[in-house]
């Protein structure tokens, strides 16, 4: 709209300016040209106090293309956005054990004894032999031991660890603690006694003998024996010797035959003599040990009797 009102008043200038030098035809009404700059000027004035003219190079007849509604685009460098990588992870395989039996078992590579608890101050009950198993019912706290079904007969025994290889879940089994030990029954300490009287005297074939009576009332056998007889008036040894098969089953009996005399039994031992004795009085001396040759523990004795 300015720019229209300002060709406008310019166009009416150039006008203006051009009739003065047009041939007169008739006397024109007189123009006061005066007037007419200072009306125009007056009204440029106006206008620039109006803030309505344009400035001085837009008055220049310069085509001057008219805005658009649709603001020009603004060339400007965009950055791609940054790519976001997404990991998916693959699936991992579970891992299946190989099946194995629930039921706990044990075998041993040496055989071991099993017991009424974990030591040998307990009883064995049982014995589990290479190449058997037993299913494990219960552990011993320290490890040490397995309580097992016992192999042998019913019930439960301790097998020691020590050769034990084991297969099967363990790990729910009971703890036991170990039963209180048992009270050692006393052993009788092993002793030698024997009592021996004279028994006869007889003839085995042409040989001369005298017999004894020997009971053995103590705990352990007797084998072996060292025998001397001496004729107490003239202090003459009618025998002296010692031997490994000294007992015979009857008092007449000649031939040695019995190997050992058990405990609380009686037997006899045949002396042969060099030649037939005297009757009087004699005396004999005892070693009877409870091993062959005078080994073991032994005991001598001597008695005195005489020859009718």
């Amino acid at each position: 709209m300015k720019r229209a009102k300002l060709i406008v008043i310019i166009f009416l200038l150039v006008f203006l300016m051009a009739g003065c030098n047009l041939p007169k035809a008739s006397e024109p009404t007189a123009v006061d040209e005066g007037a007419i700059r200072t009306s125009v000027a007056q009204t440029l004035a106006a206008q620039i106090e109006a803030g309505t003219s344009e400035p001085a190079e837009v008055a220049q007849d310069t085509e001057v293309p008219p805005p658009s509604d649709t603001p020009e685009p603004t060339s400007t460098d965009t950055i791609p956005p940054t790519e976001t990588l997404t990991f998916t992870p693959s699936l991992t395989p579970s891992f299946t054990p190989s099946p194995t039996s629930s039921v706990p078992m044990v075998s041993v590579s040496l055989d071991t004894n099993c017991r009424t608890g974990p030591g040998l101050v307990y009883d064995q009950i049982g014995v589990l032999l290479v190449g058997e198993s037993a299913v494990i019912v219960a552990q011993e706290q320290t490890g040490d031991y397995w309580i097992i079904e016992n192999p042998d007969r019913a019930g439960t025994c301790w097998l020691w660890a020590e050769y034990a290889t084991i297969t099967g879940n363990v790990s729910g089994l009971p703890l036991l603690t170990p039963p209180a030990s048992p009270t050692p029954t006393p052993s009788n300490t092993p002793s030698i006694s024997f009592k021996v009287t004279y028994e006869n005297y007889h003839n085995c074939g042409i040989t001369p003998h005298m017999t004894f009576k020997v009971v053995n009332n103590g705990s352990i056998v007797l084998e072996s024996a060292d025998i001397g007889v001496v004729e107490v008036a003239t202090l003459t040894a009618l025998f002296d010797g010692y031997t490994d098969v000294p007992f015979v089953s009857t008092p007449n009996g000649c031939p040695m035959e019995l190997q050992y005399l058990s405990p609380s039994n009686t037997a006899y031992i045949a002396v042969p003599l060099a030649a037939v004795p005297n009757s009087g009085s004699h005396s004999a001396s005892f070693r009877i040990c409870s091993a062959d040759g005078l080994g073991g523990l032994c005991l001598t004795k001597e008695i005195n009797f005489d020859i009718p």
